[in-house]
């Protein structure tokens, strides 16, 4: 994929779709391309640097787990943009965790909001705000 626009492409497939169109099988493959990092980088990059924030408002809207993991596996790779652009959506992410009715959706929020070891987050007034255990 390193000399092709293969992984922007599905970037875009991603994120500039309405939610519940959004293939699953782009889903799917953004899952796994963004496991490496230089491709979760391209990925971060697409629409301005906006394409993190775009995926964040989606899984916030539509509850999607496969979206939720998409972006549990952009966060998860340390340096990369995709961390500062999450922090930015902490809070509803954290409400999304606490509040959904989805065990797969929560799971897959609980394990990206782990990866946000950033400097720029409260985590102790998250956990009291939140009223986490």
């Amino acid at each position: 994929f390193e000399f092709t626009d293969a992984v922007a492409l599905v970037t875009r497939m991603i994120v500039d779709q309405p939610d519940e169109k959004v293939p699953k099988e782009a889903l799917a493959l953004g899952i796994n391309l963004a496991l490496h990092p230089q491709n979760a980088e391209i990925m971060c990059a697409e629409r301005d640097g906006n394409a993190v924030s775009i995926l964040v408002r989606k899984v916030v809207r539509s509850r999607d787990p496969l979206m939720m993991k998409l972006v549990r596996n952009l966060t998860g790779h340390e340096g990369g943009r995709a961390r500062e652009a999450v922090a930015q959506h902490v809070r509803d992410l954290v409400h999304l965790a606490k509040n959904t009715k989805l065990p797969e959706l929560q799971i897959e929020a609980l394990g990206m909001l782990g990866n946000l070891v950033t400097p720029s987050l409260d985590w102790a007034g998250l956990v009291r705000e939140y009223n986490f255990p």
